[in-house]
């Protein structure tokens, strides 16, 4: 009797076997449906997800041409605290130094989940020597720090298309770097100088001050003499502003604080 009884067990978990293996694969992959299903609701899902055209009609415009209202000057160091604050950089003039002296801008854009970085040469408003024939917008603030960025770009594409669902970014610009040996490993440091950086990116449609933001790229780049900017291949070209509604900077250069971000 024994014996029967555990066949007929054994007959019983075989017959239900399959439907619980049956169901459970399928509630498995259900699951993992919706999973994906909210993810690429939620713009997670980039690969899969294809970039919006771009309007930039959605940017907004001067409507006096380049010369309208600008946000405020630029707040230094207004992010929270900084915790080397004695690399801490808060002359003007230092900080308007590294943003000439550096060729390179990194904009890090945001839209929902989706995250982006992107690397663009600049040019500042900073009225250099090199003060754009084509007329020049409002000073910087005191000092010398520019109150923007200029970029350019193509008329479409990934940056384009985030900065229409929002214009809002941090950017990034490093200036000197070197590399300190020492006798251990743990010795070496590296000698830095960076800023950080928040504002508003607009697109530029009036054509005086897109000659002026990329006369100012050419400028910075070293570009001398008079520069020539036809209409037509003009209105081809995107060119971006970037208004810096706050930054910090921080060196460990000894000639950078004035007691060379030594202290602990």
């Amino acid at each position: 009797m024994g014996s029967d009884t555990g066949i007929s067990l054994i007959s019983l978990i075989l017959a239900w076997g399959a439907p619980v293996v049956l169901l459970a694969v399928v509630t498995i992959r259900f699951v993992r449906r919706r999973q994906r299903e909210r993810r690429r609701s939620r713009g997670l899902n980039v690969r899969n997800t294809p970039v919006p055209a771009v309007d930039t009609s959605l940017f907004p415009a001067d409507a006096a041409g380049f010369s309208a209202a600008r946000p405020d000057p630029p707040a230094y160091g207004r992010g929270g605290p900084m915790r080397r604050h004695d690399r801490a950089v808060t002359d003007p003039s230092r900080i308007a130094a590294i943003i000439a002296s550096a060729k390179v801008c990194r904009l890090a854009i945001a839209v929902r989940d989706d995250p982006y970085l992107v690397t663009l040469s600049y040019g500042t408003d900073d009225r250099s020597p090199h003060a754009s024939s084509a007329g020049a917008p409002p000073a910087g603030p005191q000092g010398g720090v520019p109150a923007c960025l200029y970029f350019h770009c193509a008329r479409e594409g990934r940056k384009l298309s985030m900065l229409r669902e929002n214009p809002r970014v941090c950017f990034e610009i490093t200036g000197r770097t070197e590399p300190v040996r020492g006798p251990n490993p743990c010795d070496w440091t590296m000698r830095y100088e960076s800023l950080v950086g928040y504002g508003t990116v607009t697109e530029v449609t009036d054509m005086a001050e897109k000659r002026f933001g990329l006369e100012t790229i050419l400028r910075g780049h070293g570009a001398t003499g008079p520069l020539d900017f036809p209409d037509e291949p003009l209105a081809r070209t995107t060119v971006l502003r970037l208004d810096i509604t706050e930054l910090s900077c921080k060196s460990n250069w000894p000639d950078a604080t004035p007691d060379g971000g030594q202290r602990g």
